[in-house]
């Protein structure tokens, strides 16, 4: 989880003007803070404030694991989970995310992340499988911040007929730009 997180803040680094971090004090901080910009969420496909949410989770998660001193992480009922929703709805009051339902989706990326880990495991545990919640965090933060890795490209990159430099494999379904969807020689899109 630890190197999820600091290759994605190395993204972010690399493809996000120096002038978002700067303005959070050299550090990008809360996601729902650090990249509350109309350049994302204003977008043609703009990156969705679920998937920066569920990202903070996992940061949050993170910063458990590197600076806390509790040996297991939080797990879906637990008090420290309330107070980072309280946090987290007084970022987003703070910067004005666009989103009319934010404390809906609050909720969401909470279940997202920490009720998805926790139905995970009982459904090891029914198949007489001994695996931790830091496994599934582990998995979760992979997902979720590919997901706001691709939706912030799909928000910068301009359109045109013509397709970016470079190309990563996904399943259409996950991709909201079809104009960045691209048939192989077989005709089977990708």
């Amino acid at each position: 989880m630890v190197n999820f997180l600091s290759a994605f803040e190395n993204y972010l680094d690399q493809r996000l003007p120096h002038a978002w971090k700067q303005a959070n004090h050299g550090d990008w901080g809360a996601y729902c803070v650090s990249l509350a910009d109309s350049r994302l969420f204003g977008a043609t496909v703009p990156v969705r404030l679920l998937s920066v949410l569920s990202a903070d989770i996992c940061r949050k998660l993170r910063n458990e694991i590197v600076h806390s001193r509790q040996t297991s992480l939080p797990i879906w009922g637990d008090k420290m989970l309330e107070r980072w929703k309280v946090g987290l709805s007084r970022n987003l009051q703070a910067v004005r995310w666009s989103d009319r339902f934010q404390g809906q989706t609050v909720l969401d990326a909470f279940r997202r992340v920490i009720e998805s880990a926790a139905k995970a495991v009982d459904r090891a545990k029914s198949a007489n499988k001994r695996l931790p919640f830091e496994m599934f965090y582990a998995l979760y933060t992979f997902t979720n911040l590919d997901t706001l890795a691709f939706e912030i490209e799909e928000a910068l990159l301009p359109i045109s007929k013509t397709k970016p430099a470079g190309r990563v494999l996904r399943h259409p379904d996950y991709v909201r730009r079809k104009d960045l969807i691209d048939e192989d020689q077989t005709g089977v899109k990708q």
